[in-house]
């Protein structure tokens, strides 16, 4: 007689990694920030990305030049 072993059911998404500001506090993701104050989904970030990849623009060296307060 064959021994059905059950499967784990995996969670489809992973849960990332909170963020927190330098005293401490939790911060909410910048999808979230999009998605609660703009109505963004992060379709929209990835058409961006999307987008100035296609012009030829670094995101990763873009968004750390922009990112300098």
């Amino acid at each position: 007689m064959t021994k059905i072993t059950p499967r784990r059911i995996l969670p489809k998404h992973k849960e990332h990694t909170p963020y927190f500001n330098a005293a401490g506090k939790r911060v909410p993701s910048v999808t979230t920030i999009l998605s609660r104050q703009c109505g963004w989904s992060k379709d929209a970030l990835c058409g961006w990305n999307n987008k100035m990849g296609l012009k030829g623009v670094d995101v990763k060296k873009y968004l750390a030049d922009k990112g300098q307060i």
